[in-house]
């Protein structure tokens, strides 16, 4: 484990809102197949039970650590499979499961899904896609199935028991949807209902489909997505999308209707800067009381509060040398995951303030 003081960045607190933030342990690096240095952290997620932290490196390597202390606990990844043609692009933890998902993009267009038993580092299954990197998957509300996609622009659908295809998704209505027309680089399975998914991707749309009828049937215009940036708050049948640009990157919209609700500032006085999203999320309590958002441009990650006055940034993690490309908050919603282009993930532990 690196210890934070000497990494560089630092948690910086606004003073607004009920909660804080505070630096708990850096670690990452460990990379025993890769002698050319540090690699970029690409994805880190939290295991449901909050006790796993799973970390993806672009050397191809994955990690997965003790989330309270940041000790290695185990290596996913041979060194047979360890290069840098082999990128595990986004990670998943099956629900209430100690299996994990990650999807790969190759130099040579072949993308790879593969199930991890974590505990044991044995490799379940892998699937492989011909022709199309893949770049984002997540799993259905139930774990029975699990949704992918990237550079062919048709997210697929997968039964989790059998690992094979069920559904491939390429197609709008005609009308007002027509699916997408560049990569896909964020997918995400309703966390409510068992039969509709978002994605999106560079051509600036952001497509709803139905599984039940195999295509889209609404999309939002004007949503530049390049990373792991959309995410659903159940309680308020709401959307966040986080858009790869500085200005009106992080807005919500309404499920129901297809408009925007918010356009939420991620930016104070205080703090006047602002990033171009790779990485964007709600806090998995109830309520999804809390965002995460990340980027590049200005090299930080923001933490923002939703209260009954508006949603307010309470703490931020600056002075980082390269991009965040992925955050995670665990499932209880007491630390937050940052993963950055430097190798390092730093965890932030959160709390109510105590003068609140």
């Amino acid at each position: 484990m690196a210890e934070f003081e000497a990494s560089s960045g630092e948690v910086i607190s606004t003073g607004l809102g009920s909660m804080s933030a505070k630096m708990k342990y850096c670690t990452g690096n460990y990379d025993p197949f890769n002698a050319a240095g540090p690699s970029s952290c690409f994805c880190v997620r939290f295991s449901p039970c909050n006790r796993y932290l799973a970390v993806s490196f672009s050397s191809g390597v994955i990690s997965v650590y003790d989330a309270d202390t940041g000790e290695l606990e185990n290596t996913l990844t041979s060194a047979s499979n360890a290069s840098h043609s082999a990128v595990a692009m986004q990670l998943r933890w099956k629900p209430n499961s100690l299996q994990l998902m990650s999807v790969t993009a190759n130099a040579d267009l072949d993308g790879q899904v593969t199930h991890w038993h974590t505990q044991s580092g044995k490799c379940l299954s892998t699937i492989t896609e011909r022709g199309n990197q893949l770049l984002c998957s997540d799993y259905f509300i139930d774990g029975s199935r699990f949704a992918t996609a990237g550079y062919d622009r048709t997210p697929r659908v997968y039964d989790d028991k059998t690992r094979r295809e069920l559904q491939t998704l390429s197609r709008g209505d005609g009308y007002t949807t027509n699916g997408h027309s560049n990569h896909i680089f964020s997918v995400k399975c309703h966390p409510g209902t068992s039969n509709i998914i978002f994605t999106g991707g560079w051509d600036n749309t952001v497509q709803f489909w139905d599984t039940r009828q195999e295509k889209s049937i609404r999309s939002l215009s004007n949503c530049f997505i390049c990373g792991d940036t959309l995410d659903f708050d159940i309680s308020r049948d709401c959307l966040l999308t986080g858009s790869h640009r500085s200005t009106d990157a992080l807005q919500m919209w309404d499920f129901g209707t297809g408009k925007l609700v918010e356009t939420v500032s991620n930016h104070t006085d205080s703090i006047d800067t602002r990033s171009m999203l790779f990485a964007a999320q709600y806090s998995k309590d109830a309520g999804s009381r809390m965002i995460g958002a990340g980027g590049h441009q200005v090299n930080e990650a923001k933490l923002l509060v939703q209260e009954a006055d508006g949603t307010k940034v309470f703490a931020a993690l600056v002075g980082l040398e390269k991009p965040v490309f992925s955050l995670d908050f665990a499932h209880n919603s007491q630390l937050v995951a940052v993963g950055v282009a430097d190798g390092l993930v730093r965890v932030l532990e959160l709390s109510t303030r105590r003068d609140y």
